[in-house]
């Protein structure tokens, strides 16, 4: 499966005064195996002002943050666990966490002991992100994680509390408003997912209940 490229993307964009439209990049990226929603959410991510068409900087930005990225670790537009863990070497992964705090970070579905394993972490993170259970990471289930790990910045430190789950939902969710009692019932079910602390969620846990 050849790589999306600008070239790609552009489809008739001449006629649109250089604007990529919605249905240009529909065509593109559903031939790489995304449903007409996970489309969506990627152009909605993509489209900085809102106005339903994407322009040069939009395009640029959104490639070059996320798409180049992705085709990098990705064989056939889809990435398994081995592939997933050049994810952990990348600039981005290693501002999730404080120094020496990796372990607490990503506190998984099973005991970590000691330093966090790579393996361990990844493994946890595919498992969160895997939308559609196929064992493999597709486009949209990586840009679920980007923007997870966009909000975890924001809104937490070494784990997320209650209201740093509010905070990070915002930035997660698309195209509507989360309300504090759904952000509590996601933080209640994020707790009963951790195996140690009972007090505040890890990144892994925070991907799984993000995912509304």
């Amino acid at each position: 499966m050849e790589n999306i490229t600008t070239a790609l993307v552009m489809g008739d964009a001449i006629t649109h005064g250089g604007l990529i439209s919605r249905e240009d990049f529909n065509k593109a990226f559903h031939m790489h195996g995304l449903t007409n929603v996970e489309v969506m959410e990627a152009f909605s991510m993509a489209d900085i002002n809102r106005d339903g068409m994407l322009n040069k900087p939009e395009w640029d930005g959104f490639f070059r943050f996320f798409v180049a990225p992705f085709q990098t670790i990705a064989k056939n537009w889809r990435a398994d666990k081995q592939q997933m863990n050049m994810v952990t070497t990348q600039t981005w992964f290693k501002q999730l966490y404080l120094d020496g705090m990796a372990d607490k970070t990503f506190e998984g579905f099973g005991p970590h002991e000691g330093e966090a394993n790579t393996e361990d972490i990844v493994g946890d993170l595919v498992t969160a992100m895997d939308r559609d259970l196929d064992g493999v990471i597709n486009f949209s289930e990586y840009l679920l994680l980007r923007r997870a790990a966009n909000a975890w910045e924001s809104c937490a430190q070494d784990t997320m509390n209650r209201a740093g789950l509010k905070c990070g939902l915002s930035f997660v969710v698309n195209h509507r408003q989360v309300d504090q009692s759904e952000a509590d019932v996601a933080f209640r079910v994020g707790l009963t997912l951790m195996p140690h602390n009972k007090w505040s969620i890890s990144f892994p846990i925070f991907l799984i209940v993000s995912d509304l």
